[in-house]
């Protein structure tokens, strides 16, 4: 039978019945004897014919000792237990018997086939061979040989020991099982979390695009089959997120994708039935979601639902101690005919909802066939600007800004003009893309630059003349970016320019989109000398208890109230009232648009000061504009 080798037993069972003695060293007290020389009771040597009355008395002095190994001649004589030398006084007359015998004639106590085991021998095994032998012997001790020493060992106690370790493995068993158990029902809620990790948005828990296309795959093919069973696929992006991403930071960013999911999960369970057979609202990317509508009236639910939920894209927004408004625009397929892959589906609401955008945002297009032309002439003139940016074909024309009655500059408007191929293409026909892409940014801080070089130029050229004013205008993204501040003063400082020289102008919506930062924004530009304009002013959603207080020098009232002069009282009366407002709050206004001479006269009537328009001038190249200046001629007409 094979043996487990474990630590030697008299070292596993300490301190139980176990005892050891060093047989390697010779006995001094040794003398021969005619039966089996001296005789070792345990660690004493007695001699052969003293009398077992010694022996007893050795057993009653040392009541934890089970046995006593005999030894005679240095070799293994047998062991007298506790038990044996027990049951022999237990005889009649057995203890005046035993007494009386000499030490050598206790051969019929003892027991003469002691079994010894290497040291090495495993718990298991050794009671195995212990309890094998027959009779009563099979509960003698028996005998560990550990090559120095030989230890004795009950059989008891090797039962015992045999038993504990038994217990200790089922101890172990039932421990492993359960650790098993819990390993496996941690394992599996890990699949579960990992797979709806796989499938689901972290930051809303909505499902991602990856569960999107698997759902609306499933859907293509049933339509496939039964083609009046049918989907509507929106592609819904938000109007204006990365300008709260960049001037409230990420965090209320988050939070306000969270609330989006929450009003678009909202309108889809108010609607109820009418939504479809199969509903699902996800979240794409970034600020991009997307919904899913299966049924028999897709086309008409998907209608419902994107009515519902731009509005619900309107109501504000409470992002912790901040409001924030903004908008969503959504592109639709109405339909799955003729599509057979999901992708094509979702690149044609995407397609929709850029139409959307450049239509006015904050509304849905149902994508039509010509919008593929369309988008691929979109693709065209992006990759364009980028090269336009790396290679810089910008040039800054300036329009001026004339007085009254007098008809004189009074400042310059700075206006980007994009070269392409010997081409001048106007900035409403990239602007829109540039902010888009972010590329409005390197356009932006180009534009600054190219202003601050003009305006110390002209002061350096004309020199004797009063140094005129440059406006510059930045976008919604310009006005966002964190180092607006910063990238400003170190483009003046330089070039040297002094800012006061230099006009901000920044539009009406862009101001109030985040009040309290565009007031915070604004006093550190004007404390840097800045002056600061509110452009395309009467088209946005001012409220008077935030205008007066952004650190504004002058309003610039929207051309559409212009057209109008002469033959809308209203728009008359809006324009009077816009004068009368600066008026009250000290600050300039500048009328826009003035292409008439009957515009010009109905303004001056009105008591206005500054106006912009082709009547006087058109934007024009620097070159051009400073031959206006150095005539020092007023307009004429």
């Amino acid at each position: 039978m094979t043996e487990q080798r474990i630590a030697p037993i008299d070292q596993t069972i300490t301190n139980s019945s176990l005892y050891s003695h060093d047989y390697s060293k010779p006995d001094e007290t040794q003398h021969p004897a005619t039966v089996v020389g001296e005789l070792t009771l345990w660690d004493r040597t007695v001699d052969w014919q003293t009398r077992s009355a010694d022996v007893e008395t050795f057993f009653l002095d040392n009541r934890t000792l089970p046995a006593c190994i005999i030894t005679g001649n240095g070799q293994i004589f047998g062991v007298l237990s506790r038990k044996n030398l027990t049951a022999a006084l237990s005889r009649p007359f057995g203890r005046e018997v035993f007494i009386k015998r000499p030490v050598y004639l206790l051969a019929d106590v003892i027991d003469t086939t002691p079994i010894i085991l290497p040291a090495s021998t495993s718990i298991a095994h050794a009671l195995r061979l212990a309890t094998s032998r027959a009779g009563e012997t099979c509960y003698e001790p028996i005998l560990i040989d550990t090559g120095a020493s030989i230890a004795l060992l009950e059989v008891h106690v090797l039962m015992a020991a045999q038993a504990i370790l038994l217990e200790q493995a089922l101890i172990a068993k039932d421990e492993l099982i359960s650790e098993v158990n819990r390993a496996a029902a941690d394992l599996a809620t890990a699949q579960r979390i990992a797979e709806h990790e796989a499938t689901h948005d972290f930051l809303t828990n909505l499902p991602n695009r990856k569960l999107f296309l698997q759902h609306l795959q499933s859907i293509l093919q049933k339509h496939q089959t039964s083609p009046t069973w049918d989907c509507a696929v929106l592609f819904i992006d938000l109007d204006r997120f990365k300008l709260v991403n960049d001037s409230l930071g990420h965090d209320a960013g988050n939070q306000l994708l969270r609330e989006v999911a929450k009003r678009l999960t909202n309108e889809m369970d108010l609607i109820g039935k009418e939504a479809g057979d199969i509903t699902l609202v996800a979240r794409l990317s970034g600020d991009e979601f997307a919904v899913l509508l299966a049924g028999l009236s897709a086309h008409k639910a998907a209608g419902i639902f994107a009515t519902r939920a731009l509005k619900a894209m309107a109501e504000p927004f409470y992002l912790s101690s901040e409001t924030v408004y903004i908008s969503a625009s959504a592109g639709v397929v109405a339909s799955l005919a003729g599509y057979d892959n999901t992708e094509h589906v979702l690149r044609d609401a995407d397609i929709a909802m850029y139409r959307a955008k450049r239509l006015g945002k904050s509304r849905a297009i149902t994508f039509e066939p010509n919008m593929h032309v369309l988008a691929e002439t979109r693709l065209h003139k992006e990759s364009l600007l980028r090269q336009a940016v790396e290679r810089q074909e910008f040039n800054l024309y300036y329009q001026p800004t004339v007085t009254l009655p007098d008809q004189t500059i009074a400042g310059l408007e700075a206006l980007i003009r994009w070269r392409s191929n010997g081409h001048l293409v106007a900035p409403g026909d990239f602007i829109s893309i540039a902010e888009e892409t972010g590329l409005i940014l390197p356009i932006g801080d180009w534009v600054f630059r190219e202003a601050c070089e003009t305006s110390q130029s002209f002061t350096r050229s004309m020199p004797s003349r009063r140094p005129v004013n440059i406006s510059i205008n930045l976008s919604q993204r310009q006005f966002a970016h964190e180092k607006l501040v910063e990238t400003m003063q170190k483009s003046a400082l330089y070039f040297g320019v002094d800012p006061t020289m230099i006009t901000i102008e920044i539009t009406e919506s862009c101001a109030m989109n985040n009040p309290d930062r565009a007031i915070s924004v604004l006093h550190s530009l004007k404390v840097l000398g800045f002056r600061i304009s509110i452009d395309d002013f009467g088209t946005g959603f001012s409220s008077l208890s935030h205008l007066h207080r952004l650190p504004i020098d002058e309003l610039k009232i929207d051309r559409s109230f212009t057209a109008n002069l002469g033959h809308s009282a209203e728009s008359e009366k809006i324009v009077g009232a816009i004068l009368a407002l600066a008026g009250s709050l000290g600050i300039s206004a500048i009328v826009e648009g003035v292409e008439t001479a009957n515009q010009l006269a109905i303004l001056e009537d009105m008591g206005c000061k500054l106006v912009q328009g082709f009547y006087f001038a058109k934007a024009m190249p620097r070159a051009d504009i400073e031959v206006l200046l150095n005539s020092r001629q007023p307009f004429m007409h």
